[in-house]
């Protein structure tokens, strides 16, 4: 989800928040564009994808690790209640 904030009464600005309930994929897409939106109102070069995942996997690769955990466990509980 998406929140909106103001700093000292300049332009509302979008800020990214991770979503739980979304895969680490989807938060990345999420991001990903805001980024790119973000850097060229700003004048700046947009990171191509491959830079942009080191980006945000080193603000929320732990996220990876939780979602893969999750995945996991529900396999297992899946293959136990099947026999």
């Amino acid at each position: 989800m998406n929140t909106i904030k103001t700093i000292w009464g300049c332009d509302m600005e979008e800020v990214f928040k991770y979503d739980d309930n979304e895969t680490y994929e989807a938060n990345f897409s999420t991001w990903f564009s805001m980024n790119t939106q973000e850097r060229r109102l700003h004048k700046e070069e947009p990171y191509s994808e491959q830079i942009a995942k080191r980006v945000f996997n080193e603000m929320h690769g732990r996220k990876a690790l939780h979602n893969v955990e999750d995945q996991i466990s529900k396999f297992f509980i899946k293959e136990g209640e099947s026999g």
